[in-house]
């Protein structure tokens, strides 16, 4: 399963790349689950060329020993995030993509008050391109 899931994840790296997308914000329950065996409250930090970051709220710990994706913390908030982010060496600038199709709108209002510097995109259809390839 860790091997599918590496596989997954350098897939959808390569179409990020391809779309000039600097990192991925991975928030929806199908999307989540396809590229961390993960769902619920948690969401997936993807870079274009490094590792992903599980962040799983605390009241889902049992998430986080069995999720087969680089390294995973537990958080107890979304609003944590730039704060494991720039742990993670994350810059403040570039583009975000987020999954703007199902994305609530306070929650994409909350994301640009915590990432204001980054310019947010749709991964919506890439993530669609990914799930396409069975293996």
């Amino acid at each position: 399963m860790v091997y599918e899931m590496s596989k997954r994840i350098e897939r959808f790296q390569a179409l990020m790349r391809r779309h000039g997308i600097d990192r991925a914000l991975i928030l929806q329950n199908a999307a989540l689950y396809y590229l961390s065996v993960t769902y619920g409250n948690a969401c997936l930090w993807i870079p274009a060329s490094d590792q992903p970051l599980l962040m799983v709220l605390m009241c889902m710990k049992g998430a986080l020993a069995d999720a087969p994706v680089g390294q995973a913390v537990p958080m107890e908030s979304i609003s944590q995030l730039p704060h494991y982010l720039n742990r993670y060496g994350d810059s403040k600038t570039g583009t975000l993509g987020i999954e703007m199709d199902i994305l609530p709108t306070r929650l994409y209002l909350s994301l640009q008050d915590l990432f204001p510097e980054k310019e947010m995109v749709d991964i919506s259809p890439l993530i669609r391109q990914a799930r396409m390839i069975k293996s």
